[in-house]
C-alpha cells in the first residue's frame, strides 16, 4: 500500500513508543524552569571590583606623579646650589676675556686685538668726536632733496 507521499504505512509505525516516566520538573534556579542552568551574573561584585581597581590605579598614578615632582625639585635645587665644572670654566674664560688685553686669531692669523671692556668704554666715551656722523659720500643725494633740481 502506497500513499501519495511515497512510503508504505503500517499500523505498527503509528503506535507511540513507550516513554519513560519523567516525574516532576526540578527547578535549577529562580530564572529557569529546569532546562539549562542559568545563573544570574554577579554584576554587583564585578562592578565593585572594577571600581576598587580604578580607584587604586588613580591613587597609584597620583603617587607616582608626586614622587617624580619631589625628585625633580630636589635635583633642581641641588644643581642650583652646586654649579657645574663647565659653568665655572666658562665663567673663568669670560672673566679673562673681559679683563685682559689679547690677540684675536682666526685659523692661525692675527685679525684683531682685544681690549678689556672697562678700557674700551673709557676710550670710546673719552672722545666726543666719535659720536659725530661721518661725512656722506661725494655723489650721495639726500632722499628729501632727490626731487629738487
Amino acid at each position: 500500500m502506497s500513499d501519495t507521499h511515497g512510503h508504505a504505512h503500517s499500523d505498527d509505525a503509528h503506535k507511540a513508543a513507550p516513554q519513560a516516566p519523567v516525574g516532576e520538573l526540578r527547578l535549577v534556579s529562580a530564572v529557569t524552569d529546569g532546562g539549562h542552568e542559568i545563573d544570574i551574573p554577579p554584576n554587583r561584585n564585578l562592578f565593585a571590583f572594577l571600581g576598587v581597581m580604578v580607584v587604586l590605579m588613580i591613587a597609584s598614578a597620583i603617587g607616582i606623579y608626586q614622587l617624580f615632582v619631589t625628585h625633580s625639585e630636589s635635583t633642581l635645587s641641588d644643581a642650583a646650589q652646586i654649579p657645574s665644572e663647565q659653568l665655572e670654566a666658562q665663567h673663568a674664560r669670560d672673566t679673562n676675556f673681559a679683563t685682559t688685553y689679547g690677540k684675536v686669531e682666526v685659523e692661525g692669523k692675527l685679525v684683531a686685538y682685544r681690549v678689556p671692556f672697562a678700557d674700551a668704554k673709557a676710550m670710546v666715551l673719552g672722545d666726543a668726536s666719535r659720536f659725530t656722523a661721518a661725512a656722506p659720500p661725494a655723489d650721495w643725494i639726500h632722499p628729501d632733496d632727490a626731487g629738487k633740481k
